[in-house]
């Protein structure tokens, strides 16, 4: 089995206070832009297209995904595409280009770029250390 402690998680939306919060989405709001990133996480994904599922204005929409996800909505769908990214570099031998492009990344310098703020290493580092801690031999423990 391979180390997945690697792999990053996505922040998900926190949970509005009973008392409704106008600066948090409501779980329905979130779950319908978790939905629409994850359908066109390999397209192109426009503020005002995210603003629209959530019925917000965009102004608000981006005040507002901040504070129930804790980052930007871009930062969202570049951590979603890096670990999409992840799990394609573990179950496949495609060429990174590839990945890049499955991933919705416009190029490989990009998602090398992002991968990198994100990860901490390039991908093809993280591949190459990815294989070496495979190839490791496992102690019963």
């Amino acid at each position: 089995m391979h180390d997945t402690s690697s792999i990053i998680s996505p922040p998900s939306a926190k949970r509005a206070p009973p008392a409704t919060s106008p600066d948090l989405m409501e779980l329905w709001q979130a779950r319908c832009v978790q939905g629409y990133v994850a359908v066109h996480l390999h397209a192109k994904i426009r503020m005002g297209d995210l603003a629209k599922v959530a019925q917000f204005s965009r102004w608000r929409f981006s005040r507002t995904f901040k504070a129930s996800f804790g980052c930007s909505p871009r930062q969202y769908v570049n951590q979603l595409r890096v670990a999409r990214a992840q799990n394609l570099m573990i179950i496949s031998g495609d060429r990174l280009s590839q990945i890049a492009l499955e991933s919705g990344f416009k190029d490989r310098s990009h998602f090398s770029n992002c991968f990198r703020k994100i990860v901490g290493e390039r991908p093809a580092a993280w591949r190459a250390r990815l294989g070496r801690e495979r190839a490791l031999p496992r102690t019963p423990g």
